[in-house]
């Protein structure tokens, strides 16, 4: 199940997500990775509901931060999934999403498409401290870690733009060579075993020999591509 279209549920316990799944995030903590995200599928065998994990203090807080020991910044996936948009689903919407995922233990929280339900959310979370569901002083620590991590990786970008006096000739010599790698893996991505006709492309239905050539395609079927506003056919 894709939880751009609804809720996943994995069945698995504790025990089995530490010997398995959890192992190279393990490894990652213990790496110091700056940031992990955290997704919309329940585990209802570790929580005891159907909780996604982003907005789950067991999972953010007690699994991600207490069990795993990740000090780095918790960053949600992009609320406007469905498994959070839709109440069909078991959604609360972005908004209330956005308050729980908060109060869960996470970071930063990711609105990326409309930006009214991004206003919506700030004026959400606004009324939730006022009403004391959230606490500001317990928001202060999502911001220093925020603040550290911007330190960390972006902290010279002001200096870097401002005072380097070659930074957009750099700029466009860097564009142009990612353009170049990119054409080239593309290239390189494309192979042909063998031709045994002569005839590639194709240019008729039969090859020199005068037998039949049959392409096989993958077969077209309607199907839900994340960021398409409709359901659009592609090959599956």
């Amino acid at each position: 199940m894709d939880s751009h279209l609804a809720l996943p549920r994995i069945l698995k316990p504790k025990s089995a997500l530490l010997s398995t799944e959890l192992v190279p995030f393990h490894a990652l903590v213990a790496d110091n990775i700056a940031t992990i995200m955290t997704g919309y599928m329940a585990f209802p065998f570790v929580t005891g509901n159907n909780r996604p994990c982003s907005l789950s203090r067991m999972i953010t807080t007690d699994l991600l931060r207490g069990g795993l020991v990740f000090g780095g910044v918790a960053v949600t996936d992009c609320l406007e999934m469905d498994a959070i948009t839709d109440p069909l689903q078991g959604g609360c919407r972005v908004e209330e999403g956005t308050v729980r995922a908060l109060g869960a233990g996470a970071d930063v929280v990711m609105v990326c498409h409309m930006m009214e339900r991004q206003h919506g959310v700030v004026e959400r979370v606004l009324g939730a401290i006022e009403r004391g569901i959230l606490d500001f002083q317990e928001l202060e620590v999502p911001g220093r870690r925020v603040g550290a991590l911007k330190d960390q990786f972006a902290g010279i970008w002001d200096d870097v733009l401002w005072e380097n006096p070659h930074f957009a000739e750099e700029w466009e010599k860097l564009k142009e060579e990612n353009r170049k790698l990119s054409a080239r893996a593309y290239a390189q991505s494309i192979a042909l075993i063998e031709d045994l006709t002569g005839l590639v492309p194709l240019r008729g239905e039969k090859d020199a020999s005068g037998k039949q050539v049959v392409l096989f395609t993958p077969e077209m079927d309607s199907m839900k591509v994340v960021d398409d506003a409709d359901e659009i056919s592609r090959t599956t």
